[in-house]
């Protein structure tokens, strides 16, 4: 896309909306004509480290993908020469649709090169995700994870410091190896630590993916790691238990294997309420047969009339769970009436 922005009048501050959306991001080239023909200036977050001779702009992009593009003042950042139809910008646009394509399958030379004997491409193409940090999800992990990260500065002093570094650790394959967790204190002594993870998925870590947490929080003289531990304690981590649960139930309307799908859902350690952040169960939280019909009807609220739950059976209204315990789906069987 070549977009004419506009005429430099020699103002501070200028501004430009790029006229056509959404910007494909690192796509973006501004270019001004100062007398000597189109020449690139560099895009910058900001004007913090620009002079008043830096060819310097930003970029701001809106919730509605309107792309603002702004000059500096003269002091921080150079102002435009004035001029007419000086300033332009290339750009592409579009990526709002998912367009994988296969490994293969881009074999035009396009640019036409004339010593190049074939163009392809030797990988499928990812195809368009949601920029980083723009869905309701991210703004609720935002709420959680910002306030947490300004909080520990990578130290562990109290229990729930303990629980969210746990899920910040990165192993030695560069992966990530813990959901959630939970820090107990005193488990196993004084100035004991006891930190029960729960791994993707609701897998349980290896006993070497254990250790190599456990040498992140305490230390190891021989590995030349420094603890995180602020205090003089000493953390063990230790496998969340799975509370496997199996639910039977009779279903009047609605479909079966939506039904199934939703019970299972709902009973994982990792299930999280609408916001898709915050965790729908607890350590150690009793599982309602309330909600779990309350689920099945949220799958179909026209067509399912009446729910029946046969198994579990309940203390009460409730399957219990222990403290290190998490909800977990086992045999899930609905029958459709």
């Amino acid at each position: 896309m070549d977009d004419p922005l506009g005429s430099s009048n020699g103002d501070i501050n200028l501004e430009f909306l790029l006229t056509q959306r959404p910007l494909i991001e690192g796509t973006l080239l501004i270019e001004i004509d100062e007398g000597s023909g189109f020449q690139p200036w560099n895009s910058q977050e900001n004007f913090l480290s620009s002079n008043s001779s830096s060819k310097d702009y930003t970029l701001d992009i809106d919730a509605n993908d309107n792309a603002v593009i702004r000059f500096g003042d003269g002091q921080q950042g150079k102002i435009p020469t004035a001029g007419v139809d000086n300033i332009r910008a290339l750009y592409r646009i579009g990526a709002d649709v998912d367009g994988n394509v296969g490994a293969r399958t881009i074999t035009v030379n396009t640019a036409g090169i004339s010593f190049v004997s074939r163009v392809f491409n030797p990988r499928q193409a990812l195809g368009w995700a949601p920029k980083e940090g723009s869905t309701e999800e991210d703004l609720a992990r935002l709420k959680i994870e910002g306030p947490a990260t300004l909080r520990t500065r990578g130290r562990a002093i109290a229990t729930i410091d303990f629980e969210f570094l746990a899920t910040q650790f990165i192993d030695s394959n560069g992966s990530s190896l813990v959901a959630r967790a939970k820090a107990i204190e005193e488990t196993f002594g004084v100035k004991t630590i006891e930190v029960v993870v729960v791994g993707f998925g609701g897998a349980l870590l290896t006993e070497a993916q254990r250790d190599e947490l456990r040498d992140f929080f305490n230390g190891s003289k021989v590995l030349g790691i420094d603890p995180v531990i602020v205090t003089n304690h000493e953390a063990t981590i230790v496998n969340y238990t799975p509370k496997e649960i199996d639910v039977t139930a009779t279903v009047t309307g609605g479909v079966k294997a939506e039904i199934e799908n939703a019970i299972t859902a709902l009973l994982n350690p990792e299930a999280t309420f609408s916001d898709g952040v915050t965790k729908r169960w607890s350590f150690g939280q009793e599982v309602p047969l309330s909600v779990i019909v309350s689920e099945i009807f949220e799958v179909d609220q026209v067509n399912i009339k009446k729910v029946v739950i046969a198994v579990p059976q309940a203390v009460g209204d409730a399957v219990p769970i222990n403290t290190r315990e998490l909800p977990l789906a086992r045999n899930i069987a609905a029958t459709v009436i």
